[in-house]
């Protein structure tokens, strides 16, 4: 059975997606949202944000997801000097 996800891209606009049942096809699509390797950030209630990593952001030259930023800040995922960029992925911790 399919899992849901938020996906949050750096226009702000959040949809909801279904990632597959099927580990390695759920990481595999995973990667291919973010841009590239995983970043995993905690969140409140078992949530995590998934992100590329920053190498990958560095490379891709990705565009700043001010939104995810705030959300990350508040649940004390990163530091009010840092910033999320491209778009993530909001999921389940077991999922990842």
């Amino acid at each position: 059975m399919p899992h849901k996800a938020k996906l949050i891209p750096p226009d702000g606009i959040v949809s909801e997606i279904l990632l597959p049942d099927n580990d390695a096809e759920r990481l595999a699509l995973l990667q291919q949202l973010v841009g590239g390797l995983l970043d995993v950030k905690p969140l409140a209630n078992d949530l995590v944000m998934v992100m590329a990593l920053p190498e990958t952001v560095e490379e891709k030259n990705l565009p700043a997801n001010d939104f995810a930023t705030s959300i990350a800040f508040r649940a004390r995922a990163i530091y009010a000097d840092e910033d999320v960029f491209g778009t993530v992925v909001v999921v389940h911790a077991d999922l990842v």
